[in-house]
């Protein structure tokens, strides 16, 4: 019975220590960062809500093993600054992000975004003959912060 006991709080312990991982306590969202990086991987985007510092932009680092496409529900007008290439390229009603390589290849938005909350997908192929038909598929936000009045 001892030997149960220990097994189930070892358990119980496990799970304790498992928790959220991040700098977040419960209601407490996480600070905005300057240039902040998205991390995309094979099981998820890390973070999946990223909250951004005026004036600061975003990348995207792709470790997965697939090629990976980033599309943004936002306009030209929602940046900060005039053109959005080489990375980016108006699609219709969405940003769309030319294909980001796996293992640590990167890119990034051209400028900052106006203050705001935008939605994105990274979408996961296994090449490039397959865009558009991908695998897999991610959701996540983006929180831009206003600029400060002088």
């Amino acid at each position: 019975m001892l030997r149960y006991d220990a097994l189930i709080c070892s358990g119980l312990l496990a799970l304790a220590c498992a928790g959220g991982g991040g700098n977040e306590t419960a209601g407490t969202p996480e600070p905005a960062r300057h240039n902040p990086f998205v991390r995309i991987s094979n099981a998820s985007l890390s973070p999946p809500s990223t909250r951004v510092k005026a004036g600061s932009r975003v990348s995207f680092v792709n470790i997965s093993s697939y090629l990976a496409v980033v599309v943004l529900q936002a306009s030209a007008s929602d940046f900060e600054c005039i053109g959005l290439g080489p990375d980016f390229e108006i699609d219709g009603d969405w940003i769309r992000s030319e294909p980001i390589g796996g293992s640590g290849n990167q890119i990034s938005l051209p400028c900052s975004m106006k203050a705001g909350s935008y939605d994105y997908r990274v979408q996961l192929s296994a090449g490039v003959y397959a865009i558009g038909n991908q695998q897999l598929e991610y959701s996540g936000q983006l929180h831009f912060e206003a600029r400060q009045a002088p």
